[in-house]
């Protein structure tokens, strides 16, 4: 089955697109914020500095920020339209002291090196024009001692009921992109709708 990937960046800029992404991915969004917390709190003592690199309307950081009460939180992305509902959220919140929301290219960013202690990255692989250049920022914004978790969907028959999923990467693939980038060592494994990639 042949990748067939999607230019999507301008539609993030359309409102109504970006209003239904949002709403069709906010319980997704939630979901991998308790999965990645999980994987945090195994590896790291808090107090820590998390980034979101292509976080959407932030609901995984969100929910990140929830549950490590004394972390900061910083999510980027370019969609002017997904980031204005990511503020609008967090102002209805307690933690909007400690979550930060950013334009920002994923693939460039202006982040210092060895900035953050977890970088996380979800469903972002497959919309990026350059996945090498994705792949490098995230692990030069990352400490030596951080971690990194990835997630992005796995292509699969389902693309023919949602395109989006014939835009995805193969397990091959997915390893291909993660060899031929800086990151770190890590382990990369599947399932039957998503890539995963854990370092260290």
């Amino acid at each position: 089955m042949k990748r067939k990937p999607l230019k999507h960046t301008p539609v993030f800029e359309d409102e109504l697109f970006a209003g239904r992404y949002a709403k069709k991915h906010a319980k997704m969004g939630r979901r991998f914020g308790n999965h990645y917390l999980k994987l945090i709190r195994n590896k790291h003592n808090t107090p820590i500095k998390i980034a979101d690199m292509g976080c959407g309307s932030g609901q995984t950081l969100i929910t990140l920020g929830e549950q490590l009460k004394d972390c900061e939180c910083i999510g980027i992305d370019l969609s002017g339209p997904l980031l204005k509902m990511a503020k609008e959220t967090i102002a209805q919140t307690t933690i909007s002291d400690r979550i930060q929301f950013f334009q920002e290219n994923v693939q460039s960013t202006s982040f210092e090196n060895n900035t953050f202690d977890v970088t996380i990255n979800l469903n972002m692989l497959h919309l990026v024009d350059a996945p090498k250049c994705m792949l490098d920022e995230m692990e030069r914004i990352t400490k030596p001692s951080g971690s990194i978790f990835m997630t992005d969907i796995r292509r699969s028959v389902l693309g023919y009921l949602e395109r989006e999923f014939l835009s995805a990467f193969s397990l091959k693939e997915f390893t291909e992109a993660i060899n031929r980038s800086r990151l770190r060592t890590g382990t990369i494994s599947q399932s039957l709708m998503w890539l995963n990639y854990v370092s260290g």
